[in-house]
């Protein structure tokens, strides 16, 4: 399931950092836990955010039987749904800034590491941000924000969905909608 979103030089990026990451940023993710842990439907769920430089996505990925497709795509959906009208507690949003901040500085450990980030941002965005700086703007990002967005990008224009396997799109199109 994937969503339109913007490009690598909008300000909201630090906040969608934050909004993927409570959705399906690791093992601990919203996601991950209640399709996983509570339902057990899928092997594995993320979510990843990428951004060009005239547009972006927000795509979520699952592993599910074929029986088991339609539970997940609602519970996707109502997870999303959950992002739009319930504001994230301090704990969790705190938590997914931790997950960006480690995950970041141990992505960018090494020197040729540190220098592919420095070339993408360079060509890219036009101007090096280092990942401090980048750091420092998710560790800005408020509850407020994120639910903010969350009513910004989980609308139904723009919503795709794709699979592999034997469902059929067809089969998901009644469900496939945000409230």
């Amino acid at each position: 399931i994937a969503c339109r979103t913007f490009s690598i030089n909008d300000p909201r990026v630090p906040v969608m950092s934050v909004l993927s990451t409570i959705l399906g940023g690791g093992m601990s993710s919203r996601l991950f836990q209640k399709m996983r842990n509570e339902l057990g439907i899928c092997y594995y769920v993320r979510t990843s955010h990428d951004t060009y430089t005239d547009h972006g996505n927000l795509t979520i990925s699952a592993g599910v039987d074929n029986k088991r497709v339609s539970i997940a795509v609602k519970e996707i959906l109502a997870q999303c749904e959950l992002l739009k009208t319930k504001a994230v507690d301090a704990q969790e949003l705190k938590k997914a800034k931790d997950y960006i901040a480690g995950s970041m500085m141990l992505e960018l450990e090494t020197s040729d590491q540190r220098a592919q980030y420095a070339g993408l941002e360079e060509v890219i965005k036009g101007q090096i941000e280092s990942p401090e700086e980048f750091i420092k703007k998710v560790s800005l990002v408020t509850a407020s924000d994120v639910q903010k967005l969350a009513n910004e990008v989980f609308v139904n224009n723009g919503l795709n969905l794709a699979l592999v396997g034997k469902t059929m799109v067809s089969e998901l199109e009644p469900i496939l909608r945000f409230a």
